[in-house]
This record gives structure tokens, C-alpha cells and sequence, in this order.
């Protein structure tokens, strides 16, 4: 339902809504998805008060991670990929996380909160919000190339990424951490940035 210029949801499900001015001269188009919160994710209180997200043991393929646990922000998220978890197919995360830990491989989608400072996913790709570092790639197991432009200075594993065949390392990269490409059995043509000087 739309109110005063508020949209709220009645129910989970996906829409498209569309954005007109008042003298039609611009239009804007969005797909939103509404979910419910999870039940079954794992918490764990940190020391400083702030609550992390450490598994999940439900069914569902989207899981929500709410702002507060017991009234305290929950700030970081760390799943590995398991039986629990190898359901998630979509996470949607709140403003207040900072750090994000996944193992888990079949991701599809990860929706960050417009708000969120740290974080932001574009085209299956998950970066900090400076788009300095990759911290996430959606369907690594299914991709034969993959490029890491000049700007990346860090990039997550890419061990057992089994139908890698090609990779271009951006010149922000310096060091080639161990064990990164390890497993990936395809791998024929890695392509190294100038800047390149540790390969561990």
C-alpha cells in the first residue's frame, strides 16, 4: 500500500513500483522483494556488546538479518558453507554490519541496507563501499573468467573454483595470498597486475 508517499508491505513477495513526477517527465523503476525476518540464525554476543550472526538452522532460501538481537546491534555476519547454510540463496542485511565472513558458495543475491556505510553488491559482486576491496563473488564455482580491475586492492579466495579457466589480476593487487587459487583444476591463464610483488 502507498501512503503519503510511503510504500509499505502487506505481505512477502517481489514488485516492481514506478516513480512518475508530477509533469511526467521523469520516471523511475525499481524491483523490491519483501521477506520476512529469519527464524534459525545463530547469535553470538561479543565483547563489547555488539551481537554477531555465527550460523543458521532453518529451510529457507532467504534469510533476513535484523538490526538488533535482544536490543543490541548486530554488527557482523560469519556463515561457512555446510549442510545448514547450503539452502541460503539470498541474505539481506542491515545497516548496522560491518564485517561479512561467507564461505557459503551458491549465493545468488545479497541485499544491503541503502543505509549500510561498509558494504554495497553490484552485478553478483560484493565490495566495500569504496569499491576497493572484494568481499564476496556470486557463482565463483560457475565463472571461466573473471577480471579484477586496477582499483581492487584486495580479493577474496578463489579456491575450488572449478570452472575457472582464466583470471586478470588488476594492478592495485601486491600480493597473491596462499592457497587463492588453489583447487582450481582449470586454471590456465593468470594474468598479473604490474604491481604484483609476494605471491605466498
Amino acid at each position: 500500500t502507498v501512503a503519503d508517499g510511503e510504500i509499505i508491505a502487506v505481505s512477502p513477495g517481489n514488485a516492481v513500483i514506478t516513480v512518475t513526477t508530477v509533469d511526467q517527465n521523469q520516471t523511475a523503476v525499481c524491483n523490491v522483494s519483501v521477506v520476512n525476518k529469519s527464524e534459525g540464525l545463530v547469535y553470538y554476543e561479543n565483547s563489547d556488546g555488539t551481537i554477531s550472526v555465527m550460523g543458521y538452522t532453518g529451510s529457507n532460501q532467504v534469510i533476513v538479518v535484523p538490526e538488533f538481537y535482544n536490543n543490541k546491534p548486530i554488527t557482523s555476519i560469519y556463515l561457512v558453507d555446510d549442510s545448514t547454510t547450503s539452502c541460503i540463496k539470498t541474505i539481506s542485511l542491515s545497516k548496522y554490519i560491518s564485517q561479512i565472513w561467507l564461505e557459503i558458495r551458491n549465493i545468488d543475491n545479497i541485499i544491503i541496507d541503502p543505509e549500510n556505510p561498509y558494504f554495497v553488491f553490484e552485478d553478483g559482486i560484493l565490495y566495500n563501499k569504496e569499491k576497493t576491496s572484494i568481499e564476496y563473488i556470486t557463482h565463483i564455482d560457475e565463472r571461466e573468467e573473471f577480471t579484477v580491475s586496477d582499483s581492487i586492492t584486495r580479493i577474496p579466495s578463489f579456491e575450488g573454483a572449478k570452472a575457472l579457466k582464466k583470471i586478470k589480476i588488476g594492478d592495485g593487487i601486491s600480493v597473491i595470498e596462499q592457497l587463492q587459487f588453489a583447487n582450481c583444476s582449470q586454471l590456465i591463464d593468470v594474468q598479473l597486475g604490474k604491481n604484483v610483488e609476494t605471491i605466498s
